[in-house]
């Protein structure tokens, strides 16, 4: 027993920790950001998913019955195939059990997969996904390096068709750890020649399920008679011409994530950056101009979406940063300035994920109260318009973690009224919903309070709200 326990405990070590910075979503679970739709309107959020081609999360809603929703158990199914897959993950990837912590650690403790997790609806999807992602370029490996038989190509592939099927953001993810593994068995190959077919080969994998994912989703959308949206086409810049928006959408996106600006981007991707580069600059143990440009390849992988399209990404979406880091660092752990920053990256990276969900379960409390407070005093017959100009919150907050219900879409036609009643009915609080000329209405006057009854419908102004 205690020969197993020893073999095993730096995944204990690495569950734990992971633990210990979920935790609090997981005890104190809450409504957030989307997941009050799919309460109300199962259905039509799963066919919202079909339309922009993530066929994969309502494959997966079906079939592990995620409707109705449970949050509590949604969010500890997502927490343990999320530690699943990062055990599978760096076992694959390094030897060395303090290897495996480290790697472990950096990628279970990024904030970029805490704000995933908040999706709430999706995060079990997701993971799922992220878990097959991982299985299915291994078995790839697994045939390519490794010379296994080619018939583990019809499992990989259907798994990495439903990872690509679930978030645009595997598509990259894929080509990350493609790269990685490629730079960990390079001394496997026997020359160049052999390098550079294996390099084809993935490429080759690669498009063939991207052709198959389009395939899919079409066949999926015509079956359940749902309509494709332009979400996607109209995100592609360079496709549309609009060169000008393309670039000022590539650069913020590349400064954001290199100079750490927010909670959820770290500046520890910028510090391995810049050591890599120097390293290969300075140093002949990487003379191979092949494993020079697979290095780079990786280090620009989390940007693709981005240069490819022209386009504005997600902060939440670039899966591969915390992996691209932790595999980085482990790499280069024998440096003693490397092994330190890894230490003091995990313990910042803890503390940020856990005031993340802390202050995102201080905003649901906060979003509740509001609701409750307004409807003890309005006429509750009447409609409830909610305005504002988008400045009543004054925390430190994520990219989602923390960031109110009254504030999303506050900028639309409508406000922010239907993410407001939305939240409201999830959390069993119901009030009148205002029509489309209230809220014009409403928009057109001058206020002075918190709380106005205007005659036939009442308005709350939340810049008034802490005063």
């Amino acid at each position: 027993m205690k020969e197993i326990l020893k073999k095993y405990r730096y995944m204990l070590f690495i569950f734990v920790i992971g633990l210990l910075c979920y935790g609090v979503r997981i005890i104190y679970p809450v409504v957030s950001i989307d997941t009050e739709a799919y309460i109300n309107n199962t259905r039509l959020i799963i066919d919202s998913w079909y339309s922009i081609g993530r066929f994969s999360l309502g494959f997966y809603a079906f079939l592990f019955r995620l409707e109705p929703l449970n949050i509590v158990l949604s969010n500890v199914i997502a927490y343990l195939l999320f530690f699943i897959s990062i055990v599978i993950l760096v076992n694959s990837l390094v030897k060395d059990k303090k290897l495996k912590i480290f790697l472990g650690l950096i990628i279970i403790t990024s904030p970029l997969y805490a704000e995933q997790y908040a999706f709430t609806l999706q995060n079990t999807g997701i993971f799922v996904s992220f878990l097959l992602l991982i299985i299915g370029v291994l078995l790839v490996n697994r045939v390519l390096i490794l010379k296994k038989s080619k018939l583990w190509l019809l499992i990989a592939i259907p798994f990495i068709v439903l990872s690509f099927g679930t978030y645009q953001s595997f598509y990259m993810l894929y080509i990350s750890l493609v790269v990685m593994y490629f730079i960990y068995f390079y001394d496997k190959f026997n020359n160049r020649s052999e390098r550079i077919h294996i390099i084809i080969k993935y490429i080759i994998i690669f498009v063939c399920a991207a052709i198959l994912t389009l395939i899919v989703g079409k066949l999926v959308n015509q079956f359940l008679n749902i309509e494709s949206t332009g979400y996607l086409r109209e995100q592609m810049n360079w496709f549309n011409g609009n060169f000008k928006k393309g670039i000022l959408y590539s650069g913020y996106y590349i400064c954001e994530v290199f100079f750490g600006l927010g909670i959820d981007n770290n500046i520890g991707f910028t510090i391995i950056t810049i050591f890599v580069l120097l390293y290969m600059y300075k140093n002949k143990k990487i003379e191979d101009r092949l494993l020079r440009i697979c290095y780079i390849i990786l280090l620009i992988s989390p940007f693709l979406i981005t240069i490819v399209f022209g386009t504005l990404t997600f902060n939440r979406a670039q899966f591969s940063i915390p992996i691209i880091m932790g595999f980085l660092y482990t790499k280069f752990l024998d440096n003693r300035k490397i092994y330190i920053i890894s230490i003091v990256l995990i313990v910042v990276q803890s503390f940020s994920v856990f005031y993340l969900f802390y202050i995102d379960y201080q905003r649901f409390l906060l979003d509740r109260k509001i609701i409750v407070d307004v409807l003890d005093n309005v006429d509750k017959e009447k409609p409830i318009v909610f305005i504002h100009k988008g400045n009543f919150e004054n925390k430190i907050a994520g990219e989602v973690l923390g960031k109110s219900f009254y504030r999303w879409d506050y900028k639309t036609e409508r406000l922010s009224n239907d993410r407001i009643h939305g939240f409201a009915s999830a959390i069993d609080i119901h009030y009148n919903a205002p029509t489309l000329d209230q809220i014009l209405d409403a928009k057109s006057r001058d206020y002075f309070q918190f709380i106005n009854d205007v005659g036939e419908y009442t308005v709350v102004d939340l810049d008034f709200m802490n005063s």
